[in-house]
């Protein structure tokens, strides 16, 4: 189900040609990816929960 409706949207944005849906496609992929960053960081707080992704990441 996901899975269509990412496909749908890659379709619409990336594939149609049209360069103002490419852009807006691009400009909505960045803010989601930012979003999610910003989110993460608030909720990690200063607790050490990033140094602890890193690390688990670098392991």
């Amino acid at each position: 189900m996901t899975n269509n409706i990412w496909n749908d949207l890659k379709l619409k944005f990336f594939k149609s040609g049209n360069p103002v849906m490419l852009y807006i496609g691009i400009n909505a992929a960045i803010f989601v990816v930012v979003s999610l960053l910003s989110v993460i960081f608030y909720f990690a707080g200063n607790r050490g929960f990033i140094d602890a992704l890193v690390d688990e990441y670098l392991a």
